[in-house]
């Protein structure tokens, strides 16, 4: 069961159940792919929400399961979307799960790795 205090978050689908958790690690994994930094993806993703890109929110998928989910790739994460309902159901809990990984207060903006994440949900 997931830990929304630990930024743990429960994904059903089809009949198994994924644990979404964005770690330093799965950020960086992303940032390998995508060639730029987290806070740069998210605000790439936050502009674009209303047309978003496929891609981007199956990487964001597969960035936050590869902590708990040994071994799982890229078409991997894009079945998880697929099995839970597809993309506006999965990116609704990529939002909080995001959000909750982001260091809360006024001085967590400032090293390009943190932020307040509002806005992705």
């Amino acid at each position: 069961m997931g830990n929304k205090v630990m930024g743990q978050f429960d994904l059903p689908a089809g009949d198994k159940t994924y644990k979404i958790e964005f770690t330093p690690n799965g950020w960086c994994e992303l940032e390998d792919v995508v060639g730029c930094g987290t806070m740069e993806f998210l605000k790439r993703l936050e502009e674009a929400e209303e047309k978003l890109n496929f891609r981007d929110v199956r990487l964001l998928m597969w960035a936050g399961l590869i902590e708990h989910h040994d071994g799982i790739t890229l078409k991997d994460a894009g079945r998880v979307i697929k099995d839970a309902g597809g993309l506006e159901v999965v990116f609704q809990k990529l939002g909080e799960a995001v959000k909750a990984s982001m260091p809360q207060g006024k001085d967590s903006g400032g090293d390009g790795g943190s932020g307040n994440a509002e806005g992705t949900s």
